[in-house]
């Protein structure tokens, strides 16, 4: 310490404020609660409370220093735990919520650690794992009233939803998309002749090549029983939407093995294009409807453009 002057040993964010304070009591303002941090030798925060005033008599300054750094910490432990509390139970995903427990836990570092750190760190790590239990669950939930249990494709609402927001998309760029309705010919028998175990599996086996015919930025959805309903986005000509429903006829007609059995489907498709076939999501879902049953009625196993 020989050779420092007092206010190098005081936290540089303290320092203005303290020789403020100095002044103030110079000046003959005492300072009864003033509140600063020391940094001991081994790089550790102090944390001071001084009461100070100025004496007449003996042209100096008297001052009580005070440790409070235990009270402080606790203090700090306190509002971290209430901080992690309320994050865990208001946190939108697992990265937001350790990015926020995180920067609670930070500032602790700066004071000496105690055992209570060791049991904030354990409770930390409970809340964290609840927290990401009832994540975990919320999702699941989420996922389950907007897919499909059998195929995990969305359902009608979901699809709905991207539906609308298509519209929105179309209408805002004046863009074009198409809505492909697709039932399964024959499916009835499968189910009827082999049982309903590998008719799912079939459904199964559709979605998926359903899904491998489409853009990522497309939607399959099932609708019910072994209809399926197909969003194509931002389409710019008629005969990209008849190449993909084409593909998507094709891959349907192919046989596949399910429990030992060879199974074969065709595919009934009909399509309608927004804004010609309609400008409402539910009119468009009905012409695709309309014209997937005129290419059922005309012997299954096509295309047809509503």
């Amino acid at each position: 310490m020989v050779g420092k002057r007092v206010q190098d040993l005081v936290f540089h964010e303290d320092r203005a404020r303290t020789m403020a304070a100095v002044t103030d009591i110079v000046a003959g303002q005492p300072k009864p609660h003033f509140e600063n941090r020391y940094v001991r030798k081994d790089g550790r925060l102090v944390h001071i409370m001084w009461s100070a005033r100025w004496s007449e008599t003996d042209q100096l300054r008297v001052a009580v220093a005070r440790d409070i750094t235990a009270l402080k910490h606790a203090e700090a432990m306190q509002a971290a735990l209430y901080a992690i509390a309320k994050a865990a139970h208001t946190a939108e995903d697992e990265a937001a919520l350790h990015a926020r427990v995180q920067a609670i836990l930070a500032p602790l570092a700066l004071v000496p650690a105690t055992d209570a750190d060791s049991e904030l760190a354990r409770y930390a790590a409970a809340e964290i794992a609840a927290a990401t239990e009832r994540l975990r669950a919320q999702r699941q939930l989420q996922h389950m009233a907007r897919h499909d249990p059998l195929t995990g494709l969305p359902n009608r609402a979901l699809f709905h939803d991207r539906l609308d927001s298509a519209l929105a998309r179309a209408r805002r760029e004046q863009a074009q998309f198409a809505v492909l309705y697709i039932d399964l010919d024959e499916f009835k028998q499968v189910n009827d002749s082999l049982g309903h175990a590998v008719g799912d599996a079939l459904l199964q086996e559709v979605a998926q090549r359903l899904t491998a015919c489409v853009r990522e930025s497309d939607t399959v959805g099932r609708i019910g029983g072994d209809e399926f309903l197909v969003l194509l986005n931002s389409v710019h000509a008629p005969e990209q939407i008849l190449h993909v429903a084409e593909k998507i006829r094709c891959s349907v007609a192919q046989p596949c093995v399910l429990s030992g059995h060879r199974v074969s489907v065709a595919a009934s498709i009909g399509i309608a294009c927004y804004p010609a076939q309609g400008e409402d999501g539910q009119l468009l879902i009905q012409r695709a409807d309309e014209a997937m049953y005129a290419a059922k009625k005309a012997g299954g196993n096509r295309v047809m453009l509503a």
